[in-house]
């Protein structure tokens, strides 16, 4: 019976198995975290076109744009001077912070199945150093 063989058959299928488990989840992450748009009025009568991530409630958004700087700004230019641009929507968008999760999934789908195969072949090379060492005949 030849074990190296074996155990390394054995080692692709499941890294072929890790890999396509964390392609699948990586791509529900991705998937998952579209931008959504919402348009919001201030108080004051102006607009914002907000892309936030999928699943962020009105309330985050509107608490998101209530305390941006470009918000405040734009705000205080348009109670001074109330030209056409402030008739326009003011377009913000709100960071993906699921970004790093998709970099950490392809570490981990590449890197697991590596340090398996690396920690395999050292097993091997401990191993064979408690085989004895062939005798030397004679003649």
């Amino acid at each position: 019976m030849n074990w190296r063989a074996g155990l390394f058959r054995i080692w692709v299928v499941v890294a072929v198995v890790w890999m396509a488990a964390c392609a699948v989840f990586g791509f529900w992450v991705w998937r998952n975290s579209e931008n959504v748009t919402y348009t919001l009025t201030n108080p004051s009568g102006l607009k914002f076109t907000v892309q936030a991530p999928k699943g962020t409630s009105e309330s985050e958004v509107a608490y998101f744009v209530r305390d941006l700087d470009a918000v405040k700004k734009r705000q205080a230019e348009c109670a001074r001077d109330r030209g056409p641009w402030c008739d326009e929507a003011m377009a913000v968008e709100m960071t993906n912070d699921r970004s790093w999760v998709l970099t950490l999934i392809a570490v981990t789908a590449i890197g697991g199945p590596l340090v398996v195969f690396l920690l395999g072949l050292v097993c091997f090379w401990v191993a064979s150093g408690f085989q004895r060492p062939p005798s030397s005949q004679k003649l």
